[in-house]
């Protein structure tokens, strides 16, 4: 096998659980073998030191809401899934009902290859990491360092003050919240950044006047006196999209 200086894989595995709730698992060395209970699969993760990822999420993600315990071993959620130009969807409602009620997750996007497409299509899930290493990406996955992005050549860099995805900041000394958001794609156009919060509040949209390979929004506003959670939704052409995970707001 040809071997690639800047290539990293890991080996994960998906489990459905009994409430028909489908979690993929990454960062342990073996994977489940028999039929287990819930309460017994979510210790085996934990004693295995693994991530939890809620898979297509749907209506499934009910059963799951109110208990934030969970979010100990579950740290991302597919905000997309699917393989386009075959079944695709989106999850934003369902991610944004969970980040109300408490729950810290890291967007990301996964292909759920049922054919021998791995990788053909453009939905992916960009990661930030300190190092090209197992260790920094599986650190970046629990700290919510990612987006989902239906092109692979998209870059957002969004911050608060000096916070970027997957900080929390805390009110201590904090009037103000100067967002900066940059999109740059040299393949597809962008079109529009919308920032998003708690209760599926639109925040601050731009939209471009005609679609450009970089788009910048930077604005300020006063700090909220709620706990709450700010996403930043780019727009391509094409219909293409990308989702960040949060930057938190503890008031």
């Amino acid at each position: 096998m040809k071997k690639h200086k800047k290539f990293l894989s890991l080996i994960g595995f998906e489990y459905k659980l009994h409430s028909k709730l489908d979690i993929n698992i990454i960062g342990t060395k073996e994977c489940v073998s028999r039929k287990i209970s819930t309460k017994e699969f979510f210790k085996w993760i934990s004693d295995n030191r693994g991530i939890g990822i809620i898979n297509h999420p749907g209506s499934y993600v009910d059963k799951i809401k109110g208990k934030l315990n969970l979010n100990k071993i579950i740290k991302c959620i597919e905000v997309g899934n699917g393989s386009p130009p075959y079944k695709y969807r989106r999850y934003y409602n369902q991610y944004f009902k969970l980040l109300d009620l408490g729950w810290k997750l890291a967007a990301i996007n996964g292909q759920d290859n049922h054919r021998k497409n791995w990788g053909d299509t453009s939905n992916v899930t960009a990661v930030f990491l300190k190092k090209l290493n197992l260790k920094s990406l599986l650190e970046s996955y629990v700290k919510g360092r990612t987006y989902s992005t239906e092109s692979k050549t998209l870059k957002i860099y969004f911050t608060i003050n000096q916070a970027i995805i997957g900080d929390t900041i805390d009110s201590t000394n904090c009037r103000k919240l100067t967002f900066n958001i940059i999109a740059t794609d040299d393949y597809n156009l962008v079109k529009a950044i919308k920032i998003f919060s708690k209760g599926n509040s639109l925040v601050r949209e731009k939209i471009s006047d005609v679609p450009t390979n970089s788009l910048t929004l930077t604005f300020t506003i006063d700090y909220p006196n709620v706990n709450t959670w700010y996403v930043a939704n780019v727009l391509l052409e094409n219909n293409n999209e990308a989702l960040t995970s949060p930057i938190y707001i503890n008031y």
